[in-house]
């Protein structure tokens, strides 16, 4: 088999320049059988399994632990997940390497089931107790290998005393029936590389060069045959990609979906009352009720629900104020009838789908804002009823950018500031190309100077928490993913936020707005409870006088110079002129202002087609929201909501593999549908035009209703 069991990446942080795609390329271009990431962190870990299993590489999960033998000395373990329970103990390890700082082969001994053992030979103990005979304390930790059923890895890679010492080694281990294997630490791909990694180790602080090993990729590594039937030994699959939402905890032992539905009923009633609703409209609610609770059923979210109306219902009960809403959310009746929004979908002809797409089985997506000084109080909360354990943030990575490269190279190599700080400008100035030919033929050092820092760009540089992001399971995080200790509450994920939502762990994000922390103080001055917002009217002629006049400096969302040039032509005099006003002050939607405030002025208003007029008649006869481009779908091809975000969806993704089937179905579709193939063809490049620009209408909504 091809492959070697000692590769690193770039997730091993300034300890590899191997960035992991272009790694898991260079071991397919080379018809490797497997691959082996042993990071001293499993950052990349989930990455590097998906990216060999999508290029039919056989992945190799391990760790490198670095262990005290007594008080001897460092050295150096490779750990390898045998299979799931292996890789279990895998991520428990290296969770209690970050939290605890373990640094014994004692303190791994209860998660070492399922796991291969590979001790490193050269540059650890073992080579330095070669070199100075210390025999007996050799022994002993030959001992404790043979114990372990371990191996050990001998590296072709170090120069210094290699024949000699990794012969005696060899010869030695033979009265211990310690099979030694060939490994190869690879921590860069070319040898071309090697100046980015050494920067690498010595922006960490390790100047002792490691220009006498080879760490390059191996391109034809060593046969072995023992390390063949370690790799054979492997069969692991890590994750199923079933979701694994957390149950909902609550008092009355009630099945979640029985609970949810009592809750949505009286919510609704409620609401229904409170809004004075004509009663002809009931049905339509009650209907729309059904609907939404039957697909959320359908799609196991029930306990989702509850466990977010749950943490805003604290919140609340606390007096603390808590936002209308936040992105396509607000579109569910479900939402507004558990207070988790305070939008009537209905009012504003909001489209569930446009949230939870039955046609489209993902996580749903509920983001809730908090005052800035509120949002820990409500982590701990979730945090103290679901389990510390069971809730984690989540971890980012801070990359270097070509600037900080260069920033960060110059003060390795000792060049004054101001020649670093120049160097920066003409690169932003003329680009790093041409800067690059520029010192080509008539400054080495520069040009090599510049070669390093554009390695060095995008590598990880240091890791960062998430600034919203939660993620919550229904058991205990150490068994599913790796963990650090945390910011906001007690564990922070080693994966990221998109590697979690793959692995089917449920994201949440718990948002800060400096306007809401503004708004509960004003409320506080003015005897307010968080409940009384939602008495505030929203048709106060002063309010549109105000926005009319332009005077938005220090209002949410709507405070530029754009913005205040904008209401003054428009002269908003309702709630909706401002929520449209939102969705289209961004660039490309721009351009189609003077057209909104031409119609609502003059009441000229052309629609592109009769039958788009009572769609487009709210913003006079523009596209500017989703929900309009999906409405025009199901008019003209007769798409359903859920196939109608899908074409929006596909378009806005620029997703080339399914836009050619879609079109061909909405213009045949439209036909049968009674239009004839030009109007189809029409139709379908207007949604092409402006499903690239149209907004998320639910947002506007709520984000007007804040400003």
């Amino acid at each position: 088999m091809k492959g070697f069991l000692y590769g690193q990446t770039e997730y091993n942080i300034l300890a590899s320049a191997n960035r992991l795609d272009d790694y898991v390329k260079m071991a397919k271009d080379n018809h490797f059988d497997y691959l082996t990431i042993t990071d001293r962190n499993m950052f990349g870990a989930f990455k590097f399994y998906q990216a060999c299993k999508n290029n039919n590489i056989k992945p190799v999960i391990g760790l490198e632990y670095t262990f005290n033998f007594g008080d001897n000395g460092k050295s150096i373990v490779l750990l390898y997940a045998k299979n799931n329970n292996g890789y279990r103990n895998l991520i428990n390890i290296a969770s209690k390497v970050d939290i605890d700082n373990i640094d014994t082969l004692e303190d791994i001994m209860d998660y070492s089931s399922d796991l291969i053992f590979v001790f490193v030979f050269n540059e650890s103990l073992m080579e330095k107790l070669i070199k100075s005979h210390e025999y007996k304390l050799l022994n002993e930790l030959l001992e404790t290998i043979k114990n372990l059923k371990g191996y050990i890895g001998i590296s072709n890679t170090n120069y210094t005393f290699k024949e000699d010492i990794n012969n005696e080694i060899v010869t030695y281990t033979l009265g211990y029936n310690i099979p030694c294997i060939n490994i190869h630490k690879c921590a860069y791909l070319k040898s071309s590389d090697f100046d980015v990694y050494d920067t690498l180790r010595k922006i960490d602080g390790d100047y002792n060069s490691d220009a006498i090993n080879d760490y390059s990729f191996p391109v034809n590594p060593v046969n072995d045959s023992i390390v063949d039937s370690i790799v054979n030994s492997i069969e692991l699959t890590i994750y199923d990609g079933k979701v694994k939402l957390p149950k909902f905890i609550n008092s009355n032992n009630m099945p979640s979906d029985e609970y949810l539905k009592s809750l949505c009923d009286k919510g609704l009633r409620r609401r229904l009352s409170i809004n004075r609703i004509n009663p002809n409209y009931y049905p339509i609610y009650f209907d729309r009720l059904k609907y939404e609770l039957d697909i959320i059923n359908k799609m196991g979210f029930d306990d989702y629900f509850l466990i977010v109306w749950d943490f805003i219902r604290y919140s609340k009960q606390n007096n603390i104020l808590v936002g209308p809403g936040r992105g396509s959310a607000a579109a569910s009746l479900v939402a507004y009838c558990l207070g988790i929004t305070e939008i009537d979908p209905i009012k504003y002809d909001l489209l569930f789908e446009r949230f939870l797409n039955p046609a489209r089985v993902t996580m749903p997506d509920i983001d809730t804002d908090f005052p800035d000084t509120k949002r820990d109080q409500v982590l701990e909360y979730v945090s103290n009823k679901y389990g510390e354990k069971n809730i984690c943030n989540i971890v980012t990575f801070v990359r270097f950018k070509l600037r900080s490269s260069i920033k960060d190279l110059a003060r390795l190599l000792k060049f004054n500031d101001e020649r670093a700080s120049k160097l920066v400008d003409m690169v932003e100035k003329y680009g790093y190309n041409d800067v690059l030919l520029e010192y080509q033929n008539t400054d080495p050092e520069l040009y090599r100077f510049l070669l390093i820092a554009k390695g060095l760009e995008d590598l990880p540089r240091t890791t960062s928490t998430h600034p919203a992001g939660i993620i919550m399971s229904d058991k205990s995080l150490f068994d599913l993913i790796p963990l650090s200790n945390g910011l906001n509450v007690k564990y922070q994920s080693q994966f990221e936020a998109s590697d979690l939502e793959r692995i089917g762990l449920l994201k949440m994000d718990f948002l800060v707005i400096g306007t809401l922390t503004l708004i509960e103080g004003m409320m506080r001055d003015a005897n307010f409870s968080v409940n009384d917002l939602r008495n505030i009217p929203l048709d106060d002629p002063k309010v549109y006088k105000l926005l009319s006049s332009g005077d938005t400096l220090g209002l949410f969302q709507i405070e530029s110079s754009g913005f205040q040039d904008v209401f003054k032509k428009l002269r908003p005099t309702n709630f909706m002129d401002i929520v449209a006003a939102i969705a289209l002050f961004r660039p490309g939607p721009s351009d189609y202002i003077p057209d909104y405030i031409n119609g609502k002025h003059t009441g000229n208003v052309k629609y592109p087609h009769p039958d788009l007029e009572p769609i487009l008649k709210e913003t006079y006869g523009v596209i500017v929201y989703q929900e309009q481009i999906m409405q025009i779908a199901r008019k003209f091809a007769g798409f359903s909501l859920g196939e109608a975000d899908l074409l929006r969806r596909a378009i806005s993704k620029k997703d080339s593999s399914k836009l050619d089937s879609l079109e061909s179905e909405f213009i045949s579709k439209s036909i049968a549908n009674g239009y004839d193939r030009e109007t189809a063809v029409n139709i379908y490049n207007l949604i092409y035009k402006f499903a690239n620009y149209g907004f998320n209408k639910p947002h506007s909504v709520v984000y007007a209703l804040i400003a």
